[in-house]
């Protein structure tokens, strides 16, 4: 898996905070080859049944955590 190179929650400034909002915001106006390689770069493997709302939600937990 990949390391992560962001600070805790607690410990992120406003802009941090910001360029994760538009991060998150911008899963939602992606195509699904794009979303895929978002995927690609937060996960080692696909999931079985993938679907918009699962990658979307998946990837959104994954940047906010």
């Amino acid at each position: 898996m990949k390391t992560r190179s962001l600070t805790p929650r607690a410990q992120r400034t406003i802009e941090q905070l910001n360029a994760v909002q538009r991060e998150v915001a911008a899963l939602h106006e992606m195509k699904m080859p794009d979303l895929w390689k978002v995927w690609d770069l937060h996960f080692a493997s696909r999931p079985v049944h993938p679907n918009r709302k699962y990658l979307t939600s998946r990837l959104t937990y994954r940047i906010l955590s």
